[in-house]
């Protein structure tokens, strides 16, 4: 593949975030159903995020985090802040439900979608 990165886990993560980008793109109806379980404050849900974020935060910041080059950093950045993430979904999950109540529901519509795009763009050719 063309990619300027040859690097497995930042072509993985690229096409992740560009693939789910496109999702929040193309099915916004779907993702605002998804994220009504956290505006609801759903323990279930909070606690299944609140470990995977936990566990891909940690995988990569573990086996991946390096500041080698940009595409690096912005995968060790994006590992710290899943980590946090997780953690807050674990500790403190009404924060987090105020949190995804708040504007940022409607604005990850308008900005989520592009913005996770853009991070794949820069995994792949960064």
């Amino acid at each position: 593949m063309p990619f300027i990165n040859q690097d497995p886990i930042l072509i993985l993560f690229g096409l992740f975030c560009i693939v789910i980008g496109a999702s929040v793109l193309l099915r916004p109806s779907e993702w605002k159903e998804f994220l009504s379980v956290y505006r609801l404050g759903s323990p279930v849900a909070m606690l299944i995020t609140g470990c995977l974020d936990v566990v891909f935060g940690l995988m990569i910041v573990l086996f991946f985090s390096s500041w080698a080059t940009p595409a690096h950093g912005l995968l060790t950045v994006v590992g710290y802040m899943a980590l946090i993430e997780g953690a807050i979904f674990l500790f403190f999950p009404n924060m987090m439900q105020k949190f995804v109540s708040s504007a940022f529901y409607e604005g990850f519509f308008k900005f989520g979608g592009p913005l996770s795009i853009l991070i794949g763009l820069l995994f792949l050719f960064l």
